[in-house]
């Protein structure tokens, strides 16, 4: 489950009213803060660099804004097509090239 990281007591609300074991839950709140409308592009990313996403995973994603708005999708993680460039290969657009360290890490390296 990778949420829209808007604030931690939201996301934890969501997850016990939605009945998801707190396990199956990916934050990237703590390192990143809410980062509107990339939170969930990056918390894919994050994920994928931690190893928390393998091929034929099922994950839910799940945002939503002012005035009540909300969205979600359901996928299926799957390999990277041999050979394809990904964008982002070797680091993340605005993280120091060639890093695959957790966030803090990362946050820490740039002061």
């Amino acid at each position: 489950f990778i949420p829209h990281q808007a604030n931690t007591r939201i996301i934890d609300t969501a997850v016990r009213m939605l009945g998801i074991p707190p396990a199956r839950v990916f934050h990237t709140i703590e390192a990143y803060g809410n980062i509107s409308s990339a939170s969930i592009p990056v918390s894919l990313d994050e994920a994928r660099r931690r190893g928390r996403l393998r091929p034929g995973d099922t994950v839910l994603l799940v945002a939503f804004g002012a005035g009540l708005t909300y969205g979600g999708a359901v996928l299926r993680w799957e390999a990277a097509v041999p050979g394809a460039s990904a964008a982002g290969e070797g680091g993340a657009a605005g993280s120091p090239s060639g890093t695959d360290s957790n966030p803090q890490e990362r946050t820490q390296s740039m002061t």
